[in-house]
């Protein structure tokens, strides 16, 4: 399959991560590389560049999308439980605000026209049963799926370690039966417990997107694909097989030591052509 054929089937997509996180300014970098697509991840409420739920905020942050021809294709939950945002924390007061946090990302995924949120149902940190983990984060989804009705925006559960993997979100989506779920299936996290290629080919049909970044098997680097030791051609040959067709979303953010703004979303866009040569070879 030719470069151009796969650049429409699978378009770039570039996580606000990649930026300084309160500094959109370097979307221009989007329109250089031809990056039509984001994930807008706020990571903190008073987040400067677009305050969630603020109105002028909102239009300010879209008209700077429109001048850059850059489409909003998703947004993060706010997902930091060093500052109170987990979902699943043990202290039902702590769940309960940030619940209603996220509750509210749902309309401001609308007023940006997103079409899925990313949730994160599960904090590392907190040593549970595989029964508890599942309670706690069905008791989130309850709550969130209202707001995901009333907006129809999708909700992505993104896949979190050891105890949160692609098997137990599965297990989660069966039980809530519900057409509003799927998966943000992120690479560098799968790396980290199994394959990025293996969980792909248990996603099936309920993949809505992705989180594409690399590392060494170690730390949730979040390194440009081809900068740490995932295997990417395995992973383009599961792609392949799984039929997704949609954004590569990459959630790259670790720069190189003096690598500026500018440089790395030039270099995240580089290995997003190498996937795409990747794809290619395999379609041959």
């Amino acid at each position: 399959m030719d470069l151009t054929t796969l650049k429409k089937r699978y378009p770039m997509g570039l996580a606000t991560t990649a930026m300084n996180l309160d500094d959109f300014k370097h979307l221009y970098q989007y329109k250089k590389n031809d990056i039509a697509i984001l994930e807008a991840t706020p990571i903190v409420t008073d987040n400067k560049s677009w305050q969630v739920g603020d109105y002028q905020s909102t239009q300010n942050f879209l008209a700077l999308c429109r001048k850059h021809r850059v489409t909003p294709q998703s947004i993060h939950s706010f997902h930091m439980a060093e500052i109170g945002h987990d979902m699943t924390d043990a202290d039902p007061e702590v769940r309960k605000k940030a619940i209603e946090l996220n509750m509210e990302m749902f309309a401001a995924a609308h007023d940006i026209k997103a079409n899925y949120m990313v949730v994160h149902l599960f904090n590392e940190k907190v040593k549970r049963t595989p029964g508890e983990t599942l309670f706690y984060a069905k008791e989130a989804l309850k709550r969130l799926l209202p707001e995901a009705e009333k907006t129809g925006v999708y909700i992505a559960v993104e896949n979190l370690y050891y105890d949160w993997t692609i098997t137990q979100i599965n297990h989660l989506l069966d039980e809530m039966n519900h057409p509003l779920l799927g998966i943000c299936l992120d690479v560098g996290h799968a790396a980290l417990y199994s394959t990025a290629h293996e969980e792909l080919a248990l996603c099936g049909d309920r993949l809505l997107g992705f989180h594409i970044h690399d590392n060494c098997f170690k730390d949730d680097d979040h390194l440009i694909p081809f900068r740490g030791e995932i295997d990417w051609q395995a992973f383009c040959l599961a792609l392949l097989k799984n039929g997704y067709q949609g954004p590569l979303m990459y959630e790259s953010f670790a720069r190189e030591e003096n690598e500026s703004v500018d440089e790395f979303i030039d270099a995240c866009h580089a290995s997003y052509l190498k996937l795409l040569q990747l794809l290619s070879a395999a379609t041959s």
